[in-house]
């Protein structure tokens, strides 16, 4: 409330005080929306570091995978390329000569072992320990009847 003389000076007070609680509503509200919008961003920024992170794992995966492929692929080419060397040599044409067309050099002689006619060495039967007896005795009476003993 202001005097009429004074209403010059009454209206200068007025503007620099707050309006009741809209003041400090419209600077709570400005905290809100600064904080909300600072959440969204911070938000974004963690699902962005997030999702380039598992890419970055997944890249790595891929990479290590492909490295093994490759090791294989290499261990693999360098056997064909060993067998390949093998085939041409000299060395498997006298040994594909030897056991294909029973060819040997001079001086040597050939032997041939039929297996048809192999010696059988006699089984002879184990006698059961005793602690086998007894095992068998309590946990396992046919073997024990097998075993003839009884």
């Amino acid at each position: 409330m202001c005097l009429r003389r004074n209403q010059h000076l009454c209206a200068v007070i007025f503007l620099d005080m707050p309006i009741g609680t809209g003041g400090k509503l419209k600077e709570y509200l400005g905290y809100k929306i600064f904080f909300a919008v600072n959440a969204v961003l911070l938000g974004l920024l963690v699902f962005g570091v997030g999702r380039e992170y598992i890419r970055g794992v997944s890249i790595e995966r891929e990479l290590r995978e492909l490295e093994e492929a490759r090791d294989a692929e290499t261990a693999n080419r360098d056997s064909l390329i060993s067998a390949r060397e093998y085939l041409e040599s000299q060395e498997f044409v006298e040994a594909e000569a030897r056991e294909k067309f029973g060819l040997s050099r001079s001086g040597e002689t050939l032997v041939v072992v039929d297996e048809s006619q192999k010696a059988t060495a006699p089984v002879e039967e184990i006698s059961p320990t005793n602690f086998m007896l007894w095992y068998w005795y309590f946990f396992d009476k046919d073997k024990l009847t097998q075993s003839r003993i009884l």
